[in-house]
């Protein structure tokens, strides 16, 4: 947190994977390496294409027989029950109702409620989107086209691969981010990327003779980020209870954060630390307000 404190100048709320992107420069670093190539935006260009939104889309769209055979072809690639897939289908297409049956969960809130109403936050935040519920886009494609006319998405990607660029000596780059390559992808039709129940058929088309089929085709094993962060920090769990408990009595975070919220989240992580704790909403909130508090120490108390 220091270091990413010192590097950025600014609190950050992503978290999850900071140790592994520092970790990854310092190590290219160390061993002479010029130029490291991730593929961050991928999942929105060369690598785009998710068949349960496809599947929705077409229904909407009342292309029924050409539904009917990527249903059918989904569920023989994958091993997937029609009857589950189905459901989930029918929730995509019509959101409305998904939200009746499974409404969301109000997400806990960091900020203050009295700080939040004195400065009117939420109701400069409205014109950009977010919500009290979480994301109100509907589907992957409102989500990636949302994501391309955000200027910020840019910002904060570019602010931090440049300065872990200029710390480290090490040039961060972004194929999947070029323009061409991103202007390319948004001029293809959505059966470039899904179909014959096939996601991501582009890239898995595209690597022919780079990758390994193994690799290529792969459809049932996933990576989940930063899925490695309380398992990494349990020799020091007891260090970070301590310092949460601390941070609640610091007067900037009574002033700022809502302290009620993050009382009842620390007790519910009291006690032997489990990995998957790091999936759990409460100890992310911590974890953004432990690196509040301590950019606030670093800026006001010169920590």
């Amino acid at each position: 947190m220091d270091d990413w404190l010192e590097l950025l100048e600014m609190p950050y709320k992503y978290y999850e994977n900071t140790y592994w992107l520092k970790g990854i420069f310092e190590e290219a670093s160390k061993h002479g390496v010029g130029v490291v190539l991730n593929g961050q935006r991928g999942n929105w260009s060369i690598s785009w294409g998710h068949t349960i939104d496809y599947q929705a889309r077409l229904i909407r769209q009342f292309r029924w027989m050409q539904f009917a055979k990527e249903f059918v072809l989904f569920c023989r690639n994958h091993g997937a029950r029609k009857s589950s897939l189905l459901g989930q289908v029918s929730l995509m297409t019509f959101p409305g109702i998904a939200r009746m049956i499974s409404p969301k969960k109000t997400a806990p809130s960091l900020i203050d409620p009295q700080f939040a109403k004195r400065s009117g936050v939420f109701e400069r935040m409205e014109p950009y989107g977010p919500s009290l519920l979480g994301s109100q886009l509907q589907n992957a494609y409102d989500v990636r086209d949302d994501l391309y006319k955000r200027l910020f998405y840019w910002n904060i990607n570019g602010a931090s691969e440049t300065r872990l660029s200029l710390k480290y000596g090490v040039w961060g780059r972004d194929p999947t981010n070029d323009l061409r390559v991103l202007r390319f992808c948004l001029s293809l039709p959505d059966d470039q990327f899904v179909r014959d129940g096939v996601d991501r058929r582009l890239i898995r088309r595209a690597t022919e003779g780079y990758l390994p089929n193994k690799v290529r085709f792969n459809r049932r094993l996933r990576g989940v980020q930063g899925a490695d962060g309380v398992h990494r920090m349990m020799p020091e769990w007891n260090g970070f209870i301590t310092e949460a408990q601390q941070l609640i009595k610091e007067p900037h975070a009574k002033q700022y954060l809502n302290t009620a919220q993050l009382t009842a989240s620390l007790d519910k992580l009291r006690g032997t630390p489990r990995a998957d704790h790091v999936f759990d909403e409460d100890f992310r909130l911590l974890m953004r307000a432990l690196i509040f508090n301590r950019f606030m120490k670093r800026t006001f108390e010169g920590r």
